[in-house]
């Protein structure tokens, strides 16, 4: 591999990591190396060791970074280290099963829709990236019960994320229907719950007081400056945890 293979090698995993969506430290994290090797590869100034590269190709095939149908073609550009393409391990790769996507439930009040919608703006790689599956009461077809769809969605939910505002805590159906049988997944630990702070309201005096919530300096949303800013870091601690509970899972 001579120095412009390097550079080549360097700008496609680039584009193949912007792809994903991974920053340079979450794809690190993936490898267990620094970012600063990833910052190095891209750079063309190191190349990344065999056992290192076919982590990679690992990574970026289930992330989703290569194109479909175009997967093999793809991940034998980015094998430049010399190294003669094996075929036999991509195609198990290719056969392994894909990680189901971590099941969210969205539990809002209709008067702050408007969060929902940037919200699901920001989650929308973790979805098109079969990370997640987002479900909020506008999926509920026409003509369908409704409190039936609610109760089968929360029974069967990873994640709930609550967009707690001073609606969300006056709200009966939230109380009374949607956050006891949430709690109750939770506390048997089979499902987690992230509330996000979009209004200031008193929710230490709920029974969200036993819950972590974000953003993460428990400043709600509309206190940011910026909301997107606040939207960013919402995203990227929900990737985080909807990575941990898919690394979870494959542990068994």
């Amino acid at each position: 591999m001579d120095d412009s293979d390097a550079l080549e090698f360097g700008k496609e995993l680039k584009g193949l990591r912007e792809r994903t969506g991974l920053s340079r430290d979450e794809l690190a994290r993936e490898l267990e190396v620094e970012a600063s090797v990833i910052a190095s590869w891209e750079a063309g100034e190191l190349r990344p060791r065999l056992y290192l590269l076919s982590r990679l190709i690992e990574v970026m095939l289930s992330k989703g970074a290569f194109t479909a149908g175009q997967e093999r073609a793809e991940a034998e550009r980015l094998w430049k280290l010399g190294a003669e393409f094996d075929a036999t391990w991509f195609a198990g790769l290719l056969e392994r099963p894909k990680a189901s996507p971590v099941k969210i439930f969205c539990s809002y009040i209709h008067t702050d829709a408007r969060f929902l919608d940037l919200l699901q703006q920001y989650l929308a790689p973790l979805e098109r990236q079969g990370i997640i599956a987002l479900w909020h009461d506008r999926d509920i077809a026409p003509g369908s019960s409704w409190i039936t769809e609610i109760n089968a969605q929360i029974e069967s939910a990873d994640l709930f994320l609550l967009l707690v505002s001073p609606a969300f805590l006056a709200s009966d159906f939230i109380a009374n229907r949607e956050l006891p049988d949430i709690m109750r997944r939770h506390e048997a630990g089979q499902a987690r719950v992230l509330p996000i702070l979009l209004r200031p309201v008193d929710w230490q005096n709920t029974p969200l007081a036993k819950l972590q919530p974000l953003p993460t300096n428990q400043k709600p949303v509309t206190l940011w400056q910026n909301e997107d800013e606040a939207f960013l870091q919402i995203a990227g601690e929900i990737r985080q945890i909807c990575e941990e509970i898919r690394a979870n899972r494959a542990r068994g």
